[in-house]
């Protein structure tokens, strides 16, 4: 409580893979939206910017879809913009870095064994890699 109100806000709204396209059983209506749709226009905000993301499923692959919210009355649209961009950027090296031969072995939210801990997996790697 000490350190004040937060100024950004994140939400992860999960994986949609309930046959959210078109036409399927639980799909969402054709002029929907994935993200947004869900706030009044004069609702105080919670945060001076927030950001909600969700992987969409619905395609060939999983795509990351995120939509910043913001009050112009407390951050001007150019910072917004530029954060957005910064977190695309990050996102793209993570990625980047991910699919790099060098990256790493797995880690227990790779895995459907939820009992293995990382020392177990690195040891396993060591042995059978």
């Amino acid at each position: 409580a000490s350190a004040g109100a937060v100024d950004i806000g994140f939400n992860y709204l999960g994986r949609f893979t309930l046959g959210e396209t078109e036409g399927q059983s639980w799909a969402g209506a054709p002029e929907g939206s994935a993200l947004g749709g869900a706030t009044e226009a004069d609702m105080p905000v919670a945060h001076a910017v927030e950001i909600g993301v969700l992987t969409d499923d619905s395609g060939a692959e999983p795509v990351l879809r995120g939509m910043f919210g913001y009050s112009p009355d407390l951050v001007p649209a150019e910072t917004v913009s530029a954060l957005a961009d910064e977190w695309i950027a990050a996102l793209r090296a993570l990625a980047g870095h991910a699919s790099d031969e060098d990256a790493g072995g797995f880690t227990p939210s790779d895995l459907t064994l939820d009992d293995l801990d990382q020392s177990e997996i690195d040891d396993f790697a060591l042995e059978f890699g």
